[in-house]
């Protein structure tokens, strides 16, 4: 695992390629998929809004609660550790389209002193979709400051991975205050220039794959509204060891909702707004990623760059691609679970 210093702001060239309906295609099926599971998602049907559950598991008390944060939306969420805790850490997972079974391996952060919160973002897993169809950040941040207010805390520690992590950037862009330490791994950047760039390098990776057949020629096309199996084929993209054998079960991608956020984020113009809106948040930032991350590492630059302010730490796992929690879960997990720590004896 390396670690570096913090870099200084610098200018980002502002290629913006142009999109055939084929290439868009192609991107929202295949690369919008940010994410990995470290368990099987629920296939079942809806249950009752408010519906809630408890149970230990081992020594770790479980919640799992379904809530209403406006425009109709009902959200799945998921608490592991005590009620009382000091620190209440909420997990955003990625995809977008993927659901919070994604942020498990996550919940080893879960302790005496801290409790680990996660949820289904709108129109993902089991949650709803509200009546307007709004896919937009400033959708998903009114719905994270929802969860945060039924949770009866004044602040929050984040983890946001891959699409998650633009999430949590807008969030605490938007409530600064709120956020007490942000952690981002893998994250998209607030910056539509260099994440539409990541995205071609995304495309680079796979056709180079497809060409040693380590991916098939044909990928799978959508079925039954999943996208399961197209995020299956092109997983080898996302490794540092395309030929690995590493198997990231996945049972729930919402074709949908990825499509329709992905289209939403790439043309949302306030974007741009909520990167330059992150001057605001001064709190600890750890930004983490894979040492060969298959979007590059101009998005880890970008992220560095937006955090003005922001007391930043800039982490690099080693032999570790996009999925960094897969590739090397302990690395990971040692390098958040160091960084909170440190905040909590400043």
């Amino acid at each position: 695992m390396l670690r570096l210093c913090r870099c200084r702001r610098s200018e980002v060239r502002q290629h913006r390629p142009g999109w055939s309906v084929a290439r868009l295609s192609f991107f929202v099926a295949l690369v919008a998929l940010g994410l990995w599971a470290l368990m099987s998602c629920s296939s079942g049907e809806n249950p009752a809004e408010q519906s809630f559950a408890s149970r230990e598991e081992g020594e770790i008390t479980v919640e799992e609660t379904r809530m209403k944060v406006g425009g109709g939306i009902v959200v799945q969420t998921r608490a592991v550790g005590p009620v009382d805790a000091t620190n209440v850490l909420i997990t955003i997972h990625g995809g977008p389209g993927l659901s919070l079974e994604a942020m498990r391996g996550f919940e080893l952060l879960a302790g005496p002193d801290r409790r680990v919160v996660s949820y289904d973002q709108r129109g993902a897993g089991r949650s709803t979709m509200a009546d307007d169809l709004d896919y937009s950040l400033e959708g998903h941040v009114a719905d994270l400051e929802a969860v945060r207010k039924a949770l009866g805390v004044e602040s929050v520690q984040l983890v946001g991975q891959s699409w998650g992590g633009a999430i949590a950037s807008a969030y605490a862009a938007t409530h600064p205050d709120r956020v007490s330490a942000l952690v981002l791994v893998g994250a998209v950047p607030l910056d539509r220039a260099e994440y539409l760039a990541g995205q071609d390098r995304f495309q680079a990776r796979v056709a180079e794959l497809q060409q040693l057949e380590i991916i098939a020629a044909q990928i799978p096309q959508i079925e039954h509204g999943s996208c399961v199996a197209a995020f299956h084929a092109v997983l080898p993209a996302y490794l540092d060891d395309p030929t690995s054998n590493l198997e990231v079960p996945l049972e729930s991608c919402t074709a949908e909702t990825t499509i329709a956020t992905y289209e939403a984020f790439i043309t949302d113009e306030t974007v741009s707004e909520y990167g330059d809106n992150l001057a605001a948040f001064a709190s600890p930032a750890l930004l983490l990623a894979g040492e060969h991350d298959v979007y590059g590492r101009g998005w880890l630059t970008r992220q560095q760059e937006l955090f003005v302010n922001a007391l930043t730490d800039l982490v690099l796992i080693s032999n570790a691609g996009h999925l960094v929690i897969a590739e090397q879960p302990d690395a990971t997990l040692s390098a958040i679970t160091r960084f909170l720590a440190d905040q909590a004896r400043s």
